[in-house]
């Protein structure tokens, strides 16, 4: 199941930001569909979501590493799977 979100406006793009750093930090783990609908683009709030909605594309493209240990005390045990951009957008 996929997830849409709508934003319409600078308000729209600023909550649009907060959805991207909800879904970098793992509260997404389906696709994320977006659109950003902003008739005033000179005002800059809709490139700012644009720019951040790229890096967050760049860093979820990035290899996550697998089957990484956690160094322990006494011995090492494996650390959980990735949790962190989970959702493609």
């Amino acid at each position: 199941m996929a997830h849409y979100f709508i934003g319409v406006g600078g308000t729209g793009a600023r909550c649009m930001e907060a959805v991207l750093y909800l879904a970098a930090c793992g509260l997404f783990t389906e696709n994320l569909h977006i659109l950003l609908i902003d008739p005033d683009a000179n005002n800059g709030n809709s490139s700012g979501a644009e720019g951040l909605m790229e890096y967050y594309y760049q860093v979820h493209r990035e290899r996550q590493p697998r089957n990484a240990h956690l160094p322990g005390r006494f011995r090492t045990r494996p650390a959980p799977p990735p949790v962190l951009f989970q959702a493609r957008i």
